[in-house]
């Protein structure tokens, strides 16, 4: 189902979320084609991509890597004009956590998703 303007950010966050747990291409490119532009641009320290294929095959490299892990939502979905940001956590099968991140989400007009721009890691505070 696409996504549209008036798609709740939490879904929007969970449809985001799926795309990255889909272990099946076919449901991945899917995700991706239902959510997301066809010019989508997701950046992250690992790799900078662009379009369906760019970006359903670097989703691929991360599943082979952490097969059986899950990305899970680590905070609240906080949004402003056409802004998503949330954080997540990479579990293992066993509940380890492998990696955690935030990730920004900017929206195309249709409220699907037009760029992402990943960081790995919490933000740390600076000491006043």
């Amino acid at each position: 189902m696409p996504m549209t303007t008036t798609d709740t950010t939490a879904t929007i966050a969970e449809r985001y979320l799926a795309a990255w747990n889909a272990t099946d291409p076919a449901e991945r490119r899917a995700a991706l084609e239902a959510t997301w532009t066809p010019e989508c641009r997701f950046t992250d320290p690992m790799a900078d991509t662009t379009g369906y294929d760019e970006l359903t095959a670097f989703m691929g490299g991360v599943d082979a890597q952490f097969a059986g892990h899950r990305f899970v939502l680590s905070s609240n979905v906080d949004t402003h004009h056409d802004l998503v940001r949330l954080a997540w956590d990479l579990v293992g099968p066993d509940g380890t956590v492998a990696a955690v991140g935030h990730d920004t989400l900017t929206l195309a007009a249709d409220g699907r998703i037009a760029v992402v721009t990943g960081f790995f890691g919490p933000l740390e505070r600076v000491a006043a």
